[in-house]
């Protein structure tokens, strides 16, 4: 396995006029070559997009050859035919350098290969820079923007929260210190836990996926099973035992597995928080409460002693009442607290 590829991005030339300013830019420099050494401390390759001095990576480079720790083809750049400007340091370590060429314009070249990154480092810059640092917010990529050195890495800074994205809250103050050489190492340490919470979180929503698989699964299963039983009604339409107690208990027991599969299968929907325990009890609940709802009206409405619970309908509804509760469970709890939902002279009202 490779190691992890960290972009970087930003500029800390004080002749640009960069909104909001550059601050500091003599220590802007010196922290861009101290995350040079952190990164390759760490072994973790660089991609780098050109070598003019305005930009981030020419002190970045800098840095992470000086440490003697980078390993051959460790600094990957890349760049659009025609842009090949070289480093520095290439002449004396050309081992060190994966030169990619690309045929496309640089800001093509520049945004598609964040997609093949496993970290952001910022630091000043643009534009360019800002739309990086909300890409990487959006797409969940490792992050690191400096506060202390202005740039549009400042306001990538503001927009990071520790409730909703990978940095902890300590992870974020830790990127609006100066970037001294710990300092550093604390940025790439903050890189590298990123990368390990996006992958508990990859694999916290495939076992979610996979636990809504086998609940949807099996409560879609009761729908035939019931029927099944059903066709072994006697001539007076009755079940015989111990089928009438099965059919009972799938009455009951589906709309609450509904209730959590609804509950489960929402988080996996674009935008929605992550599943918790006690979302899918809330969902088993109020699938099961919407359910009880809608069967004790319907033997109620026919009827306290001519209703029979023995017909495939009132298992085909409830368990569609019950994965819309799951899945809408919050609504469900809200208006249970808002309105008296247990009318009694309405549920015995005949239709």
């Amino acid at each position: 396995m490779k190691p992890p590829l960290i972009a970087i991005v930003g500029s800390v030339d004080e002749a640009r006029k960069l909104d909001p300013p550059l601050k500091s830019p003599g220590q802007a420099r010196n922290a861009a070559e101290a995350v040079g050494r952190a990164l390759a401390e760490k072994n973790h390759r660089i991609l780098v997009y050109t070598a003019e001095e305005a930009y981030l990576e020419t002190l970045v480079v800098k840095g992470y050859v000086a440490s003697g720790k980078a390993k051959p083809k460790s600094i990957v750049a890349r760049f659009p035919i025609g842009n090949e400007s070289e480093f520095a340091e290439y002449a004396a370590h050309p081992e060190l350098f994966d030169l990619q060429r690309d045929r496309t314009e640089w800001e093509t070249s520049f945004y598609r290969s964040l997609r093949d990154v496993d970290g952001v480092m910022l630091i000043g810059g643009g534009r360019s820079t800002l739309i990086t640092g909300l890409i990487a917010v959006t797409l969940r990529i490792p992050l690191v923007a400096a506060l202390a050195y202005g740039g549009k890495a400042e306001e990538v800074w503001k927009v990071l929260g520790s409730a909703q994205d990978l940095p902890t809250a300590e992870e974020i103050n830790a990127m609006a210190k100066p970037g001294t050489t710990d300092v550093a190492r604390e940025w790439v340490d903050s890189l590298e836990a990123q990368r390990r919470a996006r992958q508990r979180q990859s694999s916290s929503s495939q076992k979610i996926a996979a636990l809504a698989a086998v609940l949807l699964i099996s409560w879609v299963a009761t729908l035939p099973a019931g029927f099944i039983l059903l066709k072994s009604k006697t001539p007076q339409g009755e079940l015989p035992w111990p089928l009438d107690t099965i059919f009972i208990a799938l009455l009951f027991i589906a709309p609450l597995i509904a209730g959590c599969s609804g509950a489960t299968i929402r988080p996996l929907l674009p935008g929605q928080e992550g599943m918790t325990a006690g979302s899918s009890v809330l969902g088993a609940a109020a699938g099961a409460i919407a359910s009880l709802l809608y069967v004790g009206a319907q033997l109620l409405s026919s009827g306290a002693s001519g209703g029979s619970p023995n017909n495939f309908p009132l298992l085909l509804f409830g368990v569609g009442f019950g994965f819309i509760a799951g899945f809408t469970f919050d609504s469900v709890f809200k208006k249970l607290e808002s309105v008296n939902a247990l009318q009694p002279d309405e549920l015995l009202k005949k239709k």
